[in-house]
């Protein structure tokens, strides 16, 4: 995840796959980025050791829902919330140190009601394995294109 400002605060666009996160009837999903919508503008909020991403047109925070999924909740303004503290490291959005929020599609069931929050271990280990399976799909459908080229030149 990467924060990129835009209008009064910032989008949060997932690294990987240029989504970013959006705010849709009181729950965080992820849609394709437009930093003009006020659903996709959060506001950054240092408070102790983490971030508290909060909305900016309603003022609710992410919460990580004791760490299995990311929910928006009503802000604790004083921090006292250790459910809305996260940090933006190394393209991840961490809470509590070794769970990170994915939208790895792997982890994603939409009965679940959010966003997963999972080890951080498991979310790179996805991540990196969904970025070699398209390398490989896209060389494929490549070879695949220029065998049909070959085969279509030697039929004349």
């Amino acid at each position: 995840w990467r924060a990129e400002a835009s209008g009064n605060g910032v989008v949060l666009r997932h690294t990987r796959t240029g989504q970013c996160m959006a705010r849709v009837d009181d729950r965080p999903e992820t849609a394709d980025c437009n930093p003009g919508a006020s659903n996709q503008i959060w506001r950054l909020i240092t408070i102790r050791d983490g971030l508290s991403l909060v909305k900016a047109d309603n003022g609710q925070c992410f919460d990580a829902a004791s760490g299995t999924k990311l929910i928006v909740y009503p802000c604790a303004d004083d921090g006292s919330n250790n459910n809305q503290l996260f940090t933006l490291e190394n393209d991840l959005l961490k809470w509590g140190g070794a769970r990170c929020v994915n939208i790895v599609k792997e982890f994603l069931d939409p009965s679940a009601g959010g966003i997963p929050v999972v080890s951080c271990s498991q979310a790179a280990h996805f991540e990196k394995f969904n970025e070699e399976q398209s390398l490989e799909y896209e060389l494929y459908l490549k070879e695949k294109e220029e065998k049909k080229d070959v085969l279509s030149r030697l039929a004349q």
